[in-house]
């Protein structure tokens, strides 16, 4: 038989997590299509479906579209749709209008700590990007003040919004503050970060604080160290690939010689 609304809702939202947005895309069209048998709330959950699906099929554009709908619409998914947005355009390569829309999402102090914590993450990441893109260019002074403003960005998430429900987000918060005040006053800096990760009640035995302390003993000399926790974190199951890239990047550093 034919599925219910809530069921096709269902079926994308599950197609979309392993990342099969051509699936979910085709589970949410003939909802959105359908304009009179489907207002309000599942139309706008719809189009939000919709949007992330166009995005990841590299179709900015329409997603911003699909978006800006969903907002317009006003049914519950507004903060979402607007977080989404602003990702979209990130992605899209738009700096400043995906920033003056987390700044949107950062200044209002009902914003709910999920969203603040997502908008003040990739702002971190947009302005370390562009921080990378000066310091190529050789203005180091440019560079400089924009990572200034990423380590202020990844500082928010050790601080305001360091909180288990929020994870991996706060411990991907300390690792890019580190690696950001690696660049602005060296690795010797850096440790303060690493360290207080390493020693957090919460993420300190997992593997964020493993991979803190591992960069700690490399830092502090202690090489051989270091590599031993590198490689049984390499080992581990089902690491975010944000972490697990890192763990790579510095053992083909080590084994290299570097």
């Amino acid at each position: 038989g034919r599925l219910q609304v809530d069921e096709q809702l269902w079926m994308a939202r599950h197609l979309l997590a392993p990342g099969d947005a051509k699936a979910a895309l085709r589970y949410v069209q003939p909802i959105i299509t359908q304009r009179d048998a489907h207002a309000g709330r599942v139309r706008a959950e719809a189009l939000m479906l919709a949007g992330q699906a166009l995005r990841d099929l590299g179709n900015p554009d329409n997603a911003i579209n699909s978006f800006a709908e969903v907002i317009a619409i006003g049914k519950g998914f507004e903060l979402e749709a607007r977080l989404e947005l602003a990702k979209t355009n990130m992605l899209a390569g738009d700096d400043e209008e995906a920033l003056a829309m987390y700044q949107g999402l950062t200044a209002s102090p009902d914003i709910p700590s999920d969203v603040a914590a997502r908008a003040h993450f990739d702002s971190g990441t947009i302005y370390r990007r562009q921080a990378e893109r000066k310091s190529r260019a050789g203005d180091e002074v440019g560079a400089a003040e924009l990572y200034e403003k990423a380590r202020e960005s990844f500082n928010m998430l050790t601080i305001l919004y360091d909180l288990p429900v929020l994870s991996p987000l706060p411990e991907l918060g300390f690792i890019e503050a580190a690696e950001v005040t690696a660049e602005l006053e060296g690795v010797l800096r850096a440790v303060n970060f690493y360290n207080r990760l390493a020693s957090h009640q919460t993420y300190g035995s997992g593997p964020y604080g493993q991979y803190a302390k591992a960069m700690s003993e490399l830092i502090g000399g202690r090489k051989s160290v270091a590599l031993q926790m590198l490689k049984l974190l390499q080992r581990a199951e089902g690491l975010d690939a944000r972490l697990s890239e890192r763990v790579s990047s510095q053992l083909k550093a080590m084994e290299g010689g570097g």
